[in-house]
């Protein structure tokens, strides 16, 4: 024992024993065994670190590598790992700063570029992610990872046409991922292509038929295609699975009034706006439903529930100023339509609820 516990590759072997035994009362006693050799490799920290962090011990796994980083470099491998190590910690800033240092050694680094673009889109940076792509292709152009993630981010960005060039590439790359081909067929909705995006959802459905986010997914693409009858059945079905979902109730109660049933659509975003009180989307629904129904003061309540959530919502203040146009109350319809042109007049209000947002 004392022969192990005077060399790293004891050390090493140490821990691995005891951490696979769920035993971590040695860890101290081990940590301080490992600061008290003399020059341990780069290697063997980085080995020593690995054991650590394969049993979720990550601070401790930082704390060997930043040892090591301070008294001999950092290496490539060093940073890199303590790149992830921090990433695994949430701890962003600092893993950028590692990952940065492993690309400075190593230029040729895309998956330094890959792991950066990580970090900058959960900092909400979304053009740097995508300038860190850019790159990150440069360097590896048949990466099906990067070009998969170069896609996202466009679709985020709604640079549609840039998505599925890079997704589709990623799919050729890569047929049988099936996160792949939602993407692209969000991509493809985006851009309003929905006929494209059809075929690709019904595929996935076939290999999964009781997921409701896919039903949801066709059915909510199927019913902006205007097939209304599929609409109708596989939101149906996506509520059947998972009846706690708001946005196949809000795509079924929008596929009833176009199918001309608005008595039974109201009824269905009435009882969403009940049970999800914070979804502004189904309030501009029911209030257009209302103005349709001459239910003017109660379209007035809900298109005024519609703003409160959403005050940046241009089809529910336009609606709301209708509304209120109608009853009379010229001086506040003006102020609303005034409102409206303030805010952005291009949006579309039938893109307002992301179709594939996580959320949903």
């Amino acid at each position: 024992m004392e022969k192990l516990r005077t060399s790293d590759d004891g050390l090493i072997l140490l821990a691995s024993d005891y951490l696979s035994l769920h035993d971590r009362t040695v860890l101290p006693s081990l940590m301080a065994d490992w600061f008290a050799l003399k020059h341990p490799t780069p290697a063997t920290s980085l080995s020593f670190a690995e054991i650590l962090a394969d049993h979720e011990l990550l601070e401790q796994a930082i704390t060997i590598l930043d040892h090591t980083r301070n008294e001999e470099g950092g290496s490539f491998d060093l940073n890199f790992n303590l790149g992830v190590y921090y990433s695994k910690l949430n701890d962003l800033q600092r893993a950028a700063v590692s990952y940065k240092l492993a690309l400075a050694t190593r230029p040729d680094c895309s998956s330094c570029l890959y792991q950066l673009s990580r970090i900058s889109e959960r900092q909400q940076n979304l053009d740097e992610a995508l300038s860190e792509l850019v790159d990150a292709r440069q360097i590896a152009p048949n990466d099906a990872d990067i070009l998969f993630e170069f896609g996202r981010i466009c679709v985020r960005k709604d640079l549609y046409n840039d998505a599925i060039a890079s997704l589709s590439a990623a799919v050729r790359l890569r047929p049988n991922d099936p996160s792949f081909q939602y993407v692209l067929a969000s991509a493809y909705t985006g851009k309003k292509e929905y006929k494209l995006a059809i075929p690709i959802l019904q595929q996935l459905l076939s290999l999964k038929p009781n997921d409701p986010l896919l039903n949801y997914s066709l059915g909510a693409v199927e019913y902006l295609d205007a097939d209304l009858n599929d609409a109708e059945m596989h939101l149906e079905r996506s509520i059947q699975i998972d009846p706690n979902q708001v946005a196949s109730y809000y795509y079924l109660g929008l596929t009833k009034n176009h199918q001309g049933k608005s008595e039974e659509a109201a009824q269905i975003l009435q009882t969403v706006a009940e049970r999800f009180p914070d979804h502004a989307p189904t309030f501009v629904a029911l209030g257009k439903i209302l103005v349709n129904q001459h239910k003017y003061i109660e379209a007035r309540s809900a298109l005024e529930k519609a703003t409160q959530l959403d005050s940046q919502s241009v089809e529910s203040h336009y609606q709301l100023g209708l509304v209120l146009a109608r009853l009379g109350q010229s001086e506040a319809s003006k102020k609303e339509f005034a409102l409206v042109k303030t805010l952005n007049t291009e949006r579309d209000a039938q893109t307002e609820m992301e179709i594939f947002s996580p959320s949903n």
